[in-house]
């Protein structure tokens, strides 16, 4: 029972008019990142699952109203642990994200917009989102609906897409068979990640 009052202690909105502040340590356990694109010839696929060096995340949570502003909620993935189950189109991909000179991609949870308290509804759907996406060492800032974001007895268990260029972050799709194979600028970000109060 602590654990389920801690976490409405860390995300609850108490008073319409009054601003909550609470700080916990989390770990990220149970999550994926998939990378979803296309090119001139098929779709393609890269899995990221390893996400277990995110251990030891202390954020702090400022609630006011219905807005839950995050810091630190900074999830860090490992360049080269994605797989497109497939040889060849993962050293591409790897190549293309620059994943020698940036080993690691940063996705940070910004701010949710939620839609009711959670005191009053535990599984929300279409919350705003504000997350932070750093690739090839350009920061980007993106605002999207989650397709869910639930909080249970102890963690929190956010899922959502977001489509992105390449080009943003000033890097090239991948190309092969000298430039006949070619992907698509836009991918989209798709991820499940689950953090566990520690």
């Amino acid at each position: 029972m602590l654990k389920i009052w801690i976490l409405l202690l860390f995300f609850s909105p108490f008073l319409l008019l009054s601003q909550t502040t609470h700080q916990e340590w989390f770990q990220i356990e149970d999550s994926e990142i998939n990378i979803l694109g296309t090119s001139n010839v098929t779709d393609y696929q890269c899995v990221l699952h390893d996400l277990e060096n995110n251990s030891d995340l202390q954020i702090k949570s400022t609630t006011k109203d219905l807005l839950i502003t995050l810091e630190n909620a900074v999830i860090n993935l490992k360049s080269n642990g994605f797989n497109c189950n497939s040889s060849p189109m993962t050293k591409d991909f790897l190549k293309t994200i620059q994943a020698e000179e940036h080993p690691h991609i940063y996705i940070e949870f910004l701010s949710f917009q939620l839609n009711h308290s959670v005191t009053e509804k535990r599984l929300q759907k279409n919350v705003i989102a504000r997350i932070a996406v750093t690739l090839a060492g350009v920061r980007k800032v993106y605002s999207l609906k989650l397709d869910s974001l639930e909080f249970k007895m102890d963690s929190i268990t956010t899922k959502g897409k977001k489509e992105i260029k390449m080009s943003d972050f000033d890097i090239e799709a991948p190309s092969a068979l000298f430039g006949l194979v070619k992907a698509d600028d836009l991918v989209t970000i798709d991820f499940r990640i689950v953090f566990n109060l520690k």
